[in-house]
């Protein structure tokens, strides 16, 4: 199974610049070794709206700004309280699905048992502070 590759700033030029001297979508994606819907997407998804024409550097902007969004997002849900809390019920011996679970009954508070492993780990020195209190000494979690 192949896995998926997000387009490089290289692949992005090359379309830019294809499409500038009139090849074809197909023709783009053939050359690039990829399948002709990802070139249509990156055109869509990319393009300057307003002049509804596809530039190399609007596109490399609008990734930027996507993950810009993305990383100030990413752990917007918890704060200091609910951290308080999440640490209080693991160290009451209660595993991060189960504190999941308690939040979302008792507090009405959405939190995933995996943005908790996600805190947990994130900090070495939180982590060893409360891996007493785990089920388990799991390993160190890694992106695929």
């Amino acid at each position: 199974m192949k896995h998926y590759q997000h387009l490089n700033k290289e692949e992005r030029f090359y379309i830019w610049n294809a499409l500038r001297t009139g090849s074809t979508q197909k023709e783009v994606a053939v050359t690039l070794g990829r399948h002709p819907s990802t070139i249509s997407r990156e055109i869509k998804r990319n393009k300057y709206a307003r002049a509804k024409i596809y530039t190399y550097h609007w596109a490399l902007e609008i990734v930027r700004w996507r993950k810009r969004r993305v990383a100030r997002t990413k752990h917007r849900k918890l704060n200091q309280a609910k951290i308080n809390m999440i640490e209080q019920l693991i160290r009451h011996n209660l595993s991060p699905e189960q504190v999941s679970g308690y939040l979302k009954i008792h507090h009405n508070i959405s939190i995933s048992h995996e943005t908790i492993y996600r805190y947990i780990y994130s900090d070495k020195a939180r982590h060893q502070s409360l891996k007493p209190f785990m089920r388990q000494g799991a390993k160190r979690r890694r992106k695929g």
